[in-house]
């Protein structure tokens, strides 16, 4: 019986092949088009998002029209288009035309909110204020605050949620004694806290629950107000019916051979969880077993860092010779040969691994330094 397996590189695909082992690329569901593969999300920010249509579109030439909100959006020379603001709703689509087709990419809608931040010092002498927190990483000097008459304020652009932190008055660390909101820190102390938005709003939550001819229901087990889905890159029609999401698929969408049907919803601005169903013939797929292995979805995926996974070929070791180097710090000499010699040892069946995703291939520096 085969192994097959997929190699993943952060740069390229890397394809080795061994006599009993066979290297496969990963494909995405449905036919060849303008997009490769299945289109990622765009998630807008809270005032400007840079779109690069390369990272969607093999041929920008071909791009004629890009729309959102029936608003039409520019593309530069390098294929760059410029959202202005937010979307209407909490899940739109950009609509491109390439090639004589519409395209349908998600959008989701910001959710970020400004936040004004003051504090008052406990001392008229207090000549510097900073702030450390969940907002910042902890990094007081991220956040400084300035003086305006008796207190000291910062902007914010946040998520909504909970936020601590904690004062630093003149390089003092203290809590903020005009905030009575606090929780535990884990430290043996305590954080104070603001809020942006509702920390507690609860998300709505939908699952797949069944199937009729060309329509597929959802159930919304917390309720949505809005919803939308997509057949790899076109706009499916939704109906909100009591607690079902109904989606229905036209007569060519049911005789492609293969195809992703994504579906979100939402209430209000709160984004619900994603459902991904993989389409075959204009069935939902329900046994793990009809996706084809070349197939992203199927890939049980294993990370490794080469110089640092196994040393296959001694011969090829270079390690810098240096006697302030640490040993775990110096090259290794895990090459290639290890990842295969690893791979006909049955390491990664064992493992239920079938897809590799390698450090990029790079040629290791040598000397210290630092």
């Amino acid at each position: 019986m085969k192994t097959f397996f997929t190699f993943l590189s952060l740069a390229a695909l890397l394809c080795l092949a061994s006599c009993d082992q066979q290297v496969v690329n990963i494909q995405s569901g449905g036919p060849r088009n303008a997009i490769s593969g299945i289109a990622s999300p765009i998630q807008l920010e809270y005032d400007t998002t840079t779109v690069h249509l390369g990272d969607y579109f093999l041929d920008l030439d071909a791009i004629k029209s890009i729309k959102l909100d029936e608003q039409n959006l520019q593309m530069d020379k390098d294929g760059v288009v410029k959202i202005i603001g937010n979307c209407q709703k909490s899940i739109a689509a950009l609509l491109v035309t390439s090639g004589g087709n519409e395209y349908a990419i998600p959008v989701f809608k910001s959710r970020m909110l400004p936040h004004s931040f003051s504090y008052k010092p406990t001392s008229a002498n207090v000549t510097k204020v900073e702030l450390a927190g969940s907002v910042n990483g902890w990094n007081r000097k991220a956040t400084p605050l300035v003086k305006n008459g008796e207190v000291y304020e910062t902007q914010f652009v946040l998520q909504p949620g909970l936020y601590q932190y904690r004062i630093w008055e003149d390089d003092k660390e203290i809590m903020d004694a005009n905030n009575p909101n606090q929780v535990p820190n884990g430290l043996g102390a305590f954080n104070n806290t603001f809020e942006v938005g509702d920390s507690k709003a609860k998300a709505p939550f939908i699952i797949s629950s069944g199937q009729k001819d060309a329509l597929i229901a959802l159930t919304q087990v917390e309720p949505v107000d809005h919803a939308i889905a997509f057949f790899d890159h076109e706009v499916v029609p939704v109906h909100l019916t009591g607690d079902q999401i109904h989606v229905t698929l036209n007569d060519t969408q049911r005789q492609q051979d293969k195809g992703t049907l994504r579906i979100y919803g939402s209430m209000k601005d709160l984004r619900s969880n994603d459902v991904v169903l993989p389409i075959r013939k204009g069935q939902v797929v329900l046994d793990a077993a009809q996706i084809e292995r070349t197939d992203m979805r199927k890939a049980v995926m294993y990370f490794l860092m080469v110089d640092r996974f196994h040393d296959g070929n001694a011969a090829n070791n270079f390690p810098t010779q240096d006697p302030s180097i640490h040993p775990k710090a110096n090259n290794l000499g895990g090459d290639l040969s290890g990842i295969t010699a690893k791979i006909k040892s049955g390491y990664f069946k064992d493992l239920g691994i079938n897809t590799i995703w390698i450090s990029p291939i790079t040629t290791n520096a040598e000397g210290a330094w630092g």
